[in-house]
């Protein structure tokens, strides 16, 4: 099963054991486990092995994907702006006409992209949780156990 937490106050919380590799037209090819489990497709939450350091593995990576992409989105989005701007400058009234069509993509691709980072902060405070339940047994501050 997933690793889940149950904290002193009642809360519930659940982490993801595995991560996925591989994959292109139809999705990942397997789903792994840093102890090694490995599954062709998605595992129910009651086969994912509840391992701390599988989880905080996780949490780790999804860290790293995400920002990653969400840093791309933001380059190429002020790379559309910077060349929509330059295009329309000699017609400036084209621009003020236009302009909402031609910055559009770059203005999305930036929100996009800021929007991934928000995720992945989310990730880093599931990885700081993680750790602290690892190394004091407590989550946020608050006394937890494995479930």
């Amino acid at each position: 099963m997933a690793l889940k937490l149950k904290l002193e106050n009642g809360e519930v919380k659940e982490y993801r054991t595995y991560y996925s590799e591989g994959g292109g037209e139809f999705g990942p090819s397997k789903h792994l486990t840093k102890c090694g489990l490995c599954w062709e497709k998605c595992p129910p939450a009651h086969e994912e092995c509840d391992h701390t350091d599988c989880a905080i593995r996780v949490a780790e990576a999804d860290i790293i994907n995400i920002f990653g992409m969400g840093f791309l989105s933001i380059c190429f989005g002020a790379i559309l702006l910077r060349e929509a701007i330059h295009f329309h400058r000699i017609a400036i009234g084209e621009l003020v006409l236009d302009g909402i069509w031609t910055l559009a993509p770059g203005f999305s691709l930036i929100f996009i992209g800021m929007t991934a980072i928000r995720f992945a902060y989310g990730d880093h405070k599931k990885s700081q949780e993680l750790n602290e339940f690892r190394k004091h047994g407590t989550v946020n501050g608050i006394r937890a156990r494995c479930i």
